[in-house]
């Protein structure tokens, strides 16, 4: 146990909380946390449990490494958000092993893109020009590695299309009581990213480019405000949000009964392009003002 993580280790899994911003001194916490919960102890799944406004970009990638090398020697991590999960902290609950990623009722996430924190120097007009570059790179990267993450783990953009149009219409129909659950206005009209998410999944499903949902995933994340759990939902970044039943079935349950319709309706082109989404990593960028491109 430290000031950043509280572990705990029950007969079949562990349970990591992180309670604190996303920083290099996390990040190595966290690495240390991995290597004695998979290594030592030899957990094969374990519960990773935030709570955190956000950090350093450096950071979450370094946490990102380690959870895709322990993810495949076939460690399941999964992910829930307590209180907040803000920027890097709401990337990083995402990346969480599909199906289990939780948010709680009252739980407060929020995506957005990268920023610049303070540099060492007055800025000049090239200098500007550079970090704009670097700042729009980092976003592409880190919204491409997402992405990558959540089709791969739904098994395709086809697949990842129904699941995200299944998600719209459960939201739709059963709005009032999911509203209610979470003590929101039960008026599903207000729900004005309901419709151009829906049409942008069945876009999706249409064409098989993963390209519309990066697209709305970057234009979402520029609005840089908190993000209804509702919504989260239906963009496919977390599976369920606990105490509400409905928001809490499993990608597989939804899709059992449709996958072969899906796949019966889909061009051979599209069944090729369902297996064929492979993994993007975040490209290696170096900041020479010596500015952090931060997260939050």
């Amino acid at each position: 146990m430290t000031d950043t993580l509280k572990l705990t280790l029950l007969d079949d899994h562990c349970v990591i909380d992180m309670c604190s911003e996303v920083t290099e001194r996390a990040a190595l916490e966290i690495e240390s946390a991995f290597e004695k919960l998979f290594s030592y102890y030899k957990y094969e799944r374990a519960v990773f449990r935030v709570n955190s406004p956000g950090g350093l970009l450096s950071a979450l990638r370094h946490i990102l490494e380690y959870v895709e090398n322990w993810r495949a020697t076939g460690v399941k991590i999964e992910t829930q958000v307590t209180f907040c999960a803000a920027s890097a902290a709401a990337v990083l609950v995402s990346f969480g092993e599909i199906g289990t990623r939780t948010a709680h009722r009252h739980s407060s996430m929020l995506y957005h893109h990268s920023r610049i924190g303070g540099t060492a120097s007055v800025i000049t007009a090239s200098g500007a020009n550079y970090l704009a570059s670097l700042l729009k790179s980092t976003d592409h990267g880190l919204v491409n590695h997402l992405v990558s993450h959540i089709a791969r783990g739904l098994g395709g953009p086809i697949l990842f299309a129904s699941q995200g149009e299944m998600r719209c219409k459960l939201l739709a129909t059963q709005g009032a009581t999911i509203a209610h659950k979470l003590e929101l206005n039960a008026d599903v009209s207000s729900l004005r990213w309901l419709k151009p998410t829906a049409n942008m999944f069945r876009e999706l499903g249409k064409k098989g480019s993963l390209d519309l949902y990066r697209r709305h995933l970057a234009r979402r994340m520029d609005a840089d405000t908190s993000m209804d759990l509702r919504e989260a939902y239906a963009l496919c970044l977390i599976d369920c949000v606990h105490g509400v039943p409905e928001l809490c079935k499993s990608p597989g349950a939804m899709l059992t009964n449709q996958i072969d319709e899906v796949l019966a309706s889909s061009t051979p082109e599209k069944r090729k392009s369902s297996n064929q989404c492979q993994p993007i990593l975040l490209a290696d960028v170096e900041d020479q003002n010596s500015a952090e491109a931060e997260a939050f």
